[in-house]
């Protein structure tokens, strides 16, 4: 390949071609700039492409959804997911898309692509699931290709729909493509484990048609009648084009989205334009992009939900066992279960918790005779026992320490794998005091 042009659009990506790693900004290929007809498809072949009917899963260096309401890391747009896991996410499984020779309307800077990663479900641990919507602009939209020459369509502003439905069994670390749609209506659709696709590593190709930029899974439909049109125009849609790995912004979400953490003005690559603007997008025809986000309704996570591991023994965990505190291993469900607690703001002040076991509701760990017990308040005496003082921890980062708010500067205390509430002092014992909060064991 003799040249390689640059997009405007922020964000780095690999291309590895023959054994030859190019690092660079987000890049479009040109066909001008390659003298063989065919080169698109021999850079394809070159890139180790798939032929399957499942795209490669994304991992996370973190979990997209917040492990518990008390360490967060930046959440601008509100929506319960880590800022910085959504761009990396993004970038992850952002599709390659592969353009028709016969392009005409395509700038070099294009498409600009904008991301949205809109929760759907994340009340589960074990079963959470997300949606990117992908909204790609041109400046022109360059009507149907040779097939359908006479049916036109050519105006300003463009802008296509590509959305992802994504799932995560392993508390958002790992994330496996379940569907593709395409198109605001949905004209086409991929499932995992039914349809086959090409992709490279967790990318997935997106051929896109000449003039209309209407996306296809495939080149199967070059020349023939569109779905995307109600006259039954046709689109070329060869894959013998530009090749892109776009550069990516990430919108937010219509409740938040505040700048520089998200992409609001499009200048300087389209100026005057706004991804959440109320007016059209260069043209009536085009419409507005701030129509085409999602605002599904989200089933969020029961942050009050977790499980409490030892700094001190990293690896085990605070449960009962026989209504008394614990820390332990987790080895079977019964453990699992006995591990899981809900924090529960309470009443008393700023910073006090309660602690209420999931498998016994109405149960909380309590100061009994110094020692952490399971119990069921009923006096006066059992509720103050039940609530703690939840501080920044004695040792360790991103750990907690529980103060008693019955026994003057005495802590939750781990000792020999049992659990106390006592005083004392030293470095041990700021070990033994302090937990960190997880996800739900």
């Amino acid at each position: 390949m003799k040249h390689l042009m640059k997009s405007s659009a922020s964000g780095f990506f690999k291309i590895i071609i023959t054994g030859l790693v190019i690092a660079a900004m987000p890049q479009m290929l040109f066909a001008d700039d390659i003298p063989e007809k065919n080169w698109a498809l021999q850079l394809i072949n070159s890139l180790s492409l798939e032929t399957k009917d499942t795209i490669s899963p994304a991992s996370l260096e973190r979990p997209l959804v917040f492990e518990n309401v008390f360490i967060l890391w930046p959440d601008r747009d509100m929506d319960g997911l880590d800022d910085a896991m959504e761009t990396s996410l993004a970038e992850i499984v952002r599709p390659i898309f592969i353009f028709d020779s016969n392009e005409t309307a395509l700038e070099k800077d294009e498409p600009l692509t904008l991301f949205q990663v809109r929760p759907v479900d994340l009340s589960g641990p074990d079963s959470m699931s997300v949606r990117i919507r992908w909204v790609l602009l041109f400046r022109n939209t360059g009507g149907y290709g040779p097939c359908s020459a006479l049916c036109g369509g050519s105006h300003k502003g463009d802008i296509k729909v590509i959305t992802y439905e994504m799932v995560s069994k392993d508390k958002g670390i790992t994330w496996e493509t379940g569907e593709i749609s395409l198109g605001e209506k949905e004209n086409l659709i991929w499932k995992n484990g039914f349809d086959r696709i090409s992709s490279k590593a967790s990318h997935s190709l997106i051929f896109i048609s000449s003039g209309r930029h209407n996306p296809y899974f495939s080149p199967a439909l070059d020349g023939m009648k569109s779905p995307y049109s109600l006259f039954g125009c046709c689109d070329n849609a060869d894959g013998k084009g530009a090749v892109t790995l776009p550069g990516i912004k990430n919108s937010g979400e219509p409740e938040a989205h505040p700048e520089p953490d998200f992409i609001n003005s499009l200048a300087p690559f389209f100026p005057g334009y706004s991804a959440w603007g109320a007016g059209n997008f260069f043209s009536l025809w085009a419409g507005k992009i701030s129509g085409k986000w999602l605002k599904n309704k989200i089933i969020p996570r029961d942050a009050s939900l977790c499980s409490i591991e030892s700094f001190n023994s990293p690896g085990n965990f605070i449960r009962h066992k026989r209504f008394m505190g614990e820390v332990m291993k987790i080895i079977s469900a019964r453990d699992r279960l006995d591990a899981r607690f809900r924090i529960i703001p309470a009443a008393s002040g700023k910073g006090m918790v309660k602690i209420e076991s999931v498998n016994y509701p109405g149960y909380f760990l309590a100061d009994k005779d110094g020692r952490l017990s399971l119990i069921k308040p009923g006096s006066e005496e059992g509720k103050s026992a039940a609530v703690f003082k939840m501080e920044k921890g004695l040792k360790g980062k991103n750990t907690v320490s529980f103060i008693s708010t019955t026994v003057k500067k005495s802590y939750v205390r781990e000792r020999d794998g049992h659990l106390f509430v006592e005083s004392g002092r030293g470095r041990l014992f700021k070990k033994e005091t302090s937990f960190r909060i997880t996800s739900p064991q």
